[in-house]
């Protein structure tokens, strides 16, 4: 469990990183670093149906080692991730054009139906308006 909680540290750890990029950075790194958009959709994919932030924890060893913490603080970092991802315009200097923002989207895989249908499944329970923001911005 010890290298459970490291691995899920680094995690947020390398969200955090990215969240703070500046708007060209951030972008670059989508387009250019080959294991982000494969880690979002591995945590969508592979993220425990059962674990919901504020649920009872079903070990002991869990809460010892602050697992359950963290996969709830990992659990933030990627909706504040996919929020930046569906956020193409910053403020009125950076932003990416709709139809250039359309075609980086679709090229690079950023997403796709069952990586929104998984990201609802997640986020949509405790995070209802938001979730439905970024979908509704990603289906305009």
């Amino acid at each position: 469990l010890v290298d459970c909680a490291q691995i899920l540290q680094i995690m947020i750890e390398d969200i955090d990183t990215l969240l703070s990029m500046e708007f060209h950075v951030f972008w670059s790194n989508i387009v250019h670093n080959p294991t982000i958009i494969p880690f979002l959709d591995s945590f969508l994919l592979n993220f425990r149906r059962e674990f919901r932030p504020g649920a009872p924890s079903n070990s002991q060893n869990e809460s010892m080692y602050g697992i359950r913490d963290l996969k709830a603080a990992l659990v933030a970092r990627v909706f504040a991730f996919v929020h930046r991802l569906a956020t193409p315009r910053e403020s009125d200097s950076l932003f990416i054009a709709p139809d250039a923002y359309g075609k980086l989207l679709y090229n690079h895989f950023v997403f796709d139906i069952p990586k929104l249908l998984d990201f609802c499944f997640i986020y949509s329970q405790t995070n209802p308006s938001a979730s439905s923001r970024i979908i509704s911005t990603l289906d305009a």
